[in-house]
C-alpha cells in the first residue's frame, strides 16, 4: 500500500516568502513529492533501481496550469527543496533524469535558440539539408552549449554531472514562436519533446 505524508514547509525562494505543503507518496517502486504553491503545483519522482532501495531516476514535473511562462532557474530552489526532502527518506544515487522538454521553460528555450544560432555544425547542416533534422547533432548541439545550464548547476551542487542526454518526438521551433521572442521567423531551432538527461557521479 502506498504511503502518503504531508510535510508542511516553509520556502524561501529568492526574495520572496511562501508556504508549500509537501505531500510524500510511497511505493515498492518510487517516492513521489508534491509541492502545493498557489493555484499550481510541482512534483518530483524519484525511481528505485529494482530490489534496492537506492533511488537512480528523477522525473520534475511543473503542473500545466504554470507551464508556458516558467523558468527553469526559478524552479530550482523548489526541485531542491524536494529532493532534500527526499532525500531524509531514501538513499539517492542518480543515473538518469528527466526534468521537462526545452519549450516548457523560457529560458531554457532561450538557451536551445541561442545554441542552434551559434553551432557551425548546425549552420553547415541546414546549408547543405535545408529544415531537416538531424538526431545525433541536436543531441550534440544541446549538450555542448549546456541548454539546461541552471540544472548542471544543481547536479554539481549534488556532486553529479551532466554526462549525455537522449531525445524522442522532434520538430522546429515555430514561425510565431519565434516572432513572440523577438526573433527573425528564418531561424531554423530544433526542439524534442522528450529529453532524458543522463547523469554520474563527479
Amino acid at each position: 500500500m502506498p504511503l502518503k505524508v504531508y510535510l508542511l514547509i516553509l520556502l524561501l525562494p529568492f526574495s520572496h516568502l511562501c508556504r508549500g505543503q509537501i505531500e510524500v507518496d510511497t511505493s515498492f517502486r518510487s517516492i513521489s513529492l508534491k509541492l502545493t504553491l498557489g493555484d499550481g503545483y510541482r512534483s518530483l519522482t524519484f525511481r528505485k533501481n529494482g530490489e534496492s532501495d537506492t533511488a537512480i531516476f528523477l522525473n520534475y514535473f511543473v503542473s500545466k496550469n504554470t507551464q508556458g511562462k516558467t523558468n527553469l532557474s526559478d524552479e530550482i530552489p523548489n526541485i531542491r527543496t524536494l529532493w532534500d526532502s527526499a532525500a531524509q527518506l531514501i538513499p539517492i544515487r542518480l543515473t538518469s533524469a528527466n526534468i521537462g522538454y526545452p519549450l516548457e521553460y523560457d529560458d531554457v528555450l532561450q538557451n536551445q535558440i541561442a545554441a542552434f544560432n551559434a553551432s557551425s555544425e548546425w549552420k553547415a547542416h541546414v546549408n547543405k539539408n535545408g529544415k531537416k533534422l538531424d538526431y545525433k547533432l541536436i543531441r550534440q548541439v544541446m549538450i555542448d552549449h549546456h541548454v539546461y545550464g541552471p540544472f548542471e548547476d544543481l547536479l554539481s551542487d549534488y556532486g553529479y554531472t551532466l554526462t549525455d542526454l537522449s531525445t524522442e518526438k522532434h520538430g522546429f521551433v515555430t514561425n510565431e514562436k519565434l516572432k513572440e521572442l523577438g526573433r527573425s521567423p528564418d531561424e531554423v531551432i530544433p526542439v524534442p519533446y522528450m529529453v532524458w538527461l543522463a547523469i554520474s557521479i563527479q
